[in-house]
């Protein structure tokens, strides 16, 4: 990939040296934003940008500079004056995001040495076109480490596909559906070609950059995107920053920042026998649709022992024996490295669940007689309390009253997701659902409120709304909780937005941001547990200040999870919400109280988070 600029000299100022720059990096996927080049003899600095824009300003030290990498690479600079290559050469730089000025005063001692004709900025226009420098020179790498680098399709930007993200030379996760870089599931967008390049869109809506940002929207007008060898580019680049690597889901912009990223097109065009498609997922006797949170190829590591791949790895029946225990470490390293600790917890999760399959089949195919009905908790709460007639949540709907369709389709999907809970204790029997799981399925009930006065509906009034609800003679006993389900917008939204083959399942992950659901607004729009004291909002052992009286919650754990920790009320509303963010949808403000490990986007149970075991296998030193 070649990043240029032009360095014009003005003609009256007759110390400027007049050069043209290109950079070529031998690490593709590793750049910079901008390089400050002195001419000392003039007292004035040129600025290559990986834009291209050429600019001067008052001279600076050489030391202010931007180059964002995480390894060694070699820089090759040439040197163009007149249209006649005056200089190459190249520059070794190794920095792990702390800049170091030294390493690129080479640069600044190169142009001081150059002897440059006088040249007008026309006589650019005059030169030929420089050809493209393939460059074959490799970063100085721990041999133990090796970095894949994506290649190039033959798949045009156009119709549906997934944008791929690549860190440091590695496949990493997708770019989701709000335009976020996201290191699990990948979302679906599609391309539509134009004569100047294309526009993108996924199921929130079309893409667009934005003050240097990329977000993804309904009402968005899109922007005009282009390809650059494969890759995703907007301005005429390719590359994309983010603070960190994702996990969670991180902001994506072209602003320049600690980490560089690259999203390659990969069409639904391709080979169903692509390795870089997600292989076919076993299909539980409980649940037909597909596997779809788990994206695990070739690609998912970097190395691979001869006569291996992943679908080798993930055969139940495969024998670890003939591999010796330093290729099963880096075996295990390789996915560790792509993959991440999240990425690592998904394939546990999954191989576990392929090898009970297995066992499920062989003991249906053997004859062997139904498990014992094991009922878990929500559903021996159930059993105690609500066996004889309807039971779960008043929900209030706040949109789509201009669409009556849309709104039918919606209750149809949330109907279908809220059975997830059910079939999960349907896949733990076998596949088998016992009658206690089929009636507690048939009764459990969104009780929706549904006026026109409702449209677009505060918090505040919701509450009020709630109290003469919760008086209705028509209203179901044994759902006055001390919160209540909204269908708002941004709600609806979520659900809407999904394929029909893209719902919930059984076997999506929890934890992920991008899950369908409704909001869980409280009855009490503020708590004060500590009395008359003095409330101070930056206390981090201040209850009020874990308080959310509005937060988002999956649709597919409401009759389990949300349910049976509402129905036993036995918590607290503060330590129910205190890892979770709260939602501003419906007005109000919101406290953003702090924990170690940062608060959820949604509100999946009083478990752990992934974040929060893994610091705790960082204490215990394992």
């Amino acid at each position: 990939m070649e990043q240029t600029a032009r360095n014009r000299r003005n003609p009256n100022n007759d110390g400027q040296l007049t050069v043209r720059i290109y950079v070529y990096r031998s690490v593709q996927y590793t750049t910079y934003e901008k390089l400050y080049l002195s001419a000392p003899e003039t007292g004035r600095v040129s600025a290559v940008s990986n834009k291209g824009h050429y600019q001067q300003q008052d001279a600076k030290p050489i030391k202010h500079y931007s180059l964002y990498t995480n390894r060694r690479m070699v820089l090759k600079l040439k040197i163009w004056n007149s249209c006649q290559t005056i200089r190459e050469f190249d520059v070794s730089i190794m920095v792990s995001f702390r800049l170091v000025a030294a390493y690129l005063l080479p640069f600044a001692a190169v142009l001081a040495s150059v002897s440059a004709v006088d040249s007008s900025p026309e006589d650019w226009d005059n030169c030929d076109e420089i050809p493209t420098i393939s460059t074959t020179a490799s970063p100085t790498a721990d041999p133990t480490t090796t970095s894949a680098s994506p290649t190039s399709t033959s798949v045009a930007f156009s119709g549906p596909g997934y944008l791929k993200g690549y860190y440091d030379g590695i496949q990493k996760g997708c770019l989701i559906t709000a335009g976020t870089w996201y290191a699990g599931v990948c979302a679906k967008i599609t391309a539509i070609p134009l004569d100047d390049g294309f526009t993108i869109s996924t199921s929130k809506g079309p893409c667009a950059v934005t003050d240097s940002v990329l977000n993804c929207a309904a009402g968005t007008t899109p922007s005009v995107f282009n390809e650059i060898d494969g890759l995703l580019a907007y301005g005429g680049s390719s590359a994309w920053y983010v603070p960190a690597v994702p996990n969670p889901a991180q902001i994506v912009s072209q602003i320049p920042g600690p980490v560089a990223v690259t999203f390659q097109w990969l069409g639904h065009t391709r080979s169903s026998q692509d390795t870089n498609m997600p292989p076919k997922i076993a299909q539980s006797p409980g649940n037909k649709q597909k596997f779809d949170d788990e994206r695990f190829s070739d690609a998912s590591s970097f190395y691979w022992p001869e006569g291996w791949s992943w679908a080798r790895y993930s055969d139940p029946d495969v024998d670890f024996s003939t591999l010796s225990e330093e290729e099963k470490e880096k075996m295990r390293n390789g996915l560790q490295e792509v993959l991440g600790d999240e990425g690592m917890r998904n394939i546990s999760l999954y191989l576990r669940q392929k090898m009970r399959e297995r066992e499920d089949k062989k003991l249906q195919e053997q004859g062997t007689p139904q498990p014992e009905y094991n009922s878990p908790d929500f559903l021996k709460q159930w059993e105690k309390r609500h066996r004889d007639g309807p039971w779960g949540f008043i929900a209030f709907r706040t949109a789509l009253y201009d669409d009556e369709g849309k709104w039918t389709d919606f209750k149809s999907r949330v109907r279908r997701i809220l059975h997830v809970a059910f079939d999960q204790v349907v896949e733990q029997h076998r596949g088998h659902e016992y009658e206690d799981v089929a009636k507690a399925r048939k009764s459990f009930e969104l009780h929706w409120i549904e006026d026109r006065q409702l449209d677009g509906a505060s918090a505040e009034t919701l509450r009020r709304w709630y109290v003469e609800v919760k008086n209705n003679e028509e209203t179901p006993v044994d759902m006055d909780y001390n919160m209540f389900l909204c269908a708002s917008p941004e709600a609806v939204e979520s659900v809407l937005t999904l394929d029909e083959d893209n719902l919930p399942t059984t076997k999506s992950s929890f934890w992920r941001d991008e899950a369908p659901f409704l909001l869980v607004v409280m009855e009490e729009a503020e708590v004060n547990p500590h009395g008359d004291e003095e409330h101070d909002p930056n206390d981090l052992n201040d209850e009020r200040n874990w308080y959310k009286s509005v937060f988002k919650v999956p649709v597919e754990i409401i009759p389990d999870n949300l349910w049976d920790l509402v129905d036993r009320a036995f918590m607290q509303p503060t330590r129910l919400t205190r890892g979770v963010k709260g939602s501003i949808e419906l007005g109000g403000s919101m406290s953003e109280n702090y924990t170690v490990d940062g608060l959820t986007e949604l509100w999946w149970g009083m478990a752990p988070t992934p974040q929060a075991l893994k610091r705790r296998r960082v204490l215990r030193g394992l």
